[in-house]
């Protein structure tokens, strides 16, 4: 290290007082260390919400998408689904169906992307079943068990109508009795509140069975046993049709034979389960499907919120491709019970996506026996997706199962990171700004130096300093500012961050769906503004050295 390294570090400090630095040289570092604070707080907020949206859509969508050529979809993913297990980086892989429908409730309707998964497989790709907040992802399975824990609402207008109707049919019941019928005494319930009438009734108003049975059960003529059974001896069949169609149509299914119904409450005496009957629309369900059993849905919370449901309640799922009638296609309706409800973090997901099984998803969109929409398949580093992607290319190509396209997720995501990378760049020259002031500032002071230093300039040239000496003077000067400002901004910088990330800083979640500031810091981040920092100092102080190497001793020593 040579003298001029020590004059330059010596102009740092105070003429006066060599103990402490000069006032100008505090400025100049302040204002440099401000800059870089700033920066590195600006960028890890940005890179805290960037990765939090990151993470939110690894969770919920595929890391790679298999799929037929165009998007077409797949006639049989078995082999395909038994091939991806194997491979290497495979965590998961599961076929899925995917639709944009309509969806409707008792006071609202939304559009919704409807889902069909493989409740089996789904947990292999997909965070669903660990984000379920109401309910239970197994319901999904077994819907009854939602309608059995959905909460009971006797206050409730469509109840208040129910018990409306069982007194009507109980006042005709009367009139039976008064005008001769035999009808034996039963009990308080009878076979109108036993499991199965009270579903149809649940279904036909759209309430929970439960609901049924706790109003029939809670009505005061029936508590007092003056209500007979339906199917009581010496009552014809055509005398409890009409009484179900004048007083009660929830419990009469429409089209019901008068055979049909004696059987049914035959079965229901000796305790055996209803009879399966068909869906509402047979042309969409070749399969029968139990009346009082509908197939379970799982919708996330803002989308419940929207339509004023919850778990145990019954929506409707609308869709335009339906059967050819005489004037087109006719609109397929079908309904489906809510079973649980889950939340990801991210609205678009929770307030558009709903999830049924695969099977009652290919029965409603009149799809193939094997038939999906593609494959999911979940890796161990979506980091290195774009290099694991042409390995399961080669896979499924070497297994002859061509025409299958993969698309990974930086590829499906492609515009909305390129976007966010567009806005982490201009908000990071935005800010960089700050850093060229104090540049500028560095500037300043340099020439305030090489001013206040002319003579000290001239006698060091008088003696042999060279001009390449003179300039090293002052860009050790200006470096040491801008190396000494950058320290202590990134150690400002970095505090900040590890103090938010250690405390939290709190938002609203109703206003931005997360309760606190992400925030991430990426090493390659901080490297790149401490090197611009520093970069941009040196750059600083060609001019003001040039300056000072070009004055020579007499007109340094002029006015000395």
């Amino acid at each position: 290290m040579g003298y001029e390294t020590w004059i330059g570090l010596r102009y740092l400090v105070s003429t006066r007082d060599a103990r402490r630095p000069s006032i100008i040289t505090i400025i100049s570092m302040v204002a440099v260390a401000v800059g870089v604070a700033s920066l590195i707080v600006v960028l890890a907020v940005h890179g805290g919400f960037e990765g939090d949206l990151r993470n939110k859509i690894l969770a919920t969508k595929a890391h790679v998408l298999v799929t037929g050529e165009s998007y077409a979809p797949i006639d049989d993913p078995t082999a395909a689904l038994n091939l991806l297990d194997e491979q290497r980086h495979v965590l998961g892989a599961a076929p899925f169906i995917e639709s944009e429908l309509l969806i409707t409730s008792r006071t609202n309707y939304t559009g919704v992307v409807l889902r069909g998964i493989d409740p089996e497989r789904v947990g292999r790709t997909s965070d669903l079943p660990s984000s379920i907040r109401d309910g239970q992802f197994d319901w999904l399975m077994d819907p009854a068990a939602a309608q059995r824990a959905a909460p009971r609402r006797l206050g409730d207008p469509g109840i208040d109508e129910m018990l409306r109707r069982l007194d009507a049919l109980e006042e005709a019941l009367e009139d039976l009795n008064g005008s001769g019928s035999a009808l034996a005494d039963g009990s308080a319930r009878g076979a109108l509140v036993e499991r199965p009438f009270a579903r149809e009734a649940a279904d036909g108003a759209g309430r929970s069975a439960d609901d049924v049975t706790a109003a029939v059960e809670g009505s005061a003529p029936l508590r007092s046993g003056a209500m007979p059974a339906l199917a009581a001896p010496g009552a014809t069949a055509e005398d409890v049709q009409a009484m179900q169609r004048s007083a009660m149509p929830g419990l009469a299914l429409p089209g019901t034979s008068a055979q049909e119904l004696q059987q049914r409450q035959a079965r229901e005496r000796q305790g055996l389960p209803p009879l399966s009957e068909p869906d509402e629309n047979p042309a969409m369900n070749p399969r029968p499907v139990p009346s009082c059993e509908l197939p379970g849905m799982i919708l996330g919370t803002e989308m419940m919120e929207v339509l004023h449901v919850s778990v145990g309640d019954v929506v409707e799922l609308v869709s335009p491709d339906g059967p050819i009638g005489p004037t087109g296609p006719t609109p397929t309706v079908r309904r489906f019970r809510v079973v649980a409800a889950f939340y990801t973090g991210l609205y678009e997901f929770d307030s558009h996506m709903a999830y049924i099984t695969l099977e009652e998803a290919r029965r409603f969109l009149m799809m193939g026996e094997s038939e999906v929409t593609g494959i999911e398949v979940r890796v161990d580093n979506p980091d290195h997706v774009d290099t694991i992607r042409p390995a399961l290319e080669a896979a499924l190509s070497g297994a002859q199962l061509a025409g299958l396209a993969l698309r990974d997720w930086k590829q499906l995501n492609a515009s909305l990171f390129s976007a966010l990378m567009l806005e982490k760049l201009v908000i990071g020259l935005l800010v960089m700004i700050i850093v060229l002031v104090a540049s500028f500032a560095i500037v300043c002071v340099l020439i305030m130096v090489v001013i206040q230093k002319g003579a000290e300039i001239a006698i060091l040239r008088t003696i042999g300093t060279s001009q390449w000496g003179i300039v090293s003077i002052f860009v050790v000067q200006g470096t040491a500012i801008g190396v000494l400002g950058t320290a202590v901004g990134a150690t400002i910088g970095l505090g900040l961050v590890w103090f938010a990330q250690t405390n939290g800083i709190p938002l609203d979640p109703e206003v931005y769906y997360i309760d606190q500031v992400p925030l991430e810091i990426h090493t390659g981040d901080v490297v790149a503004i401490l090197a611009g920092a520093v970069a941009s100092s040196m750059l600083a102080t060609l001019y003001p050295s040039v300056q000072a190497a070009r004055l020579t001793p007499a007109a340094g020593l002029r006015y000395e």
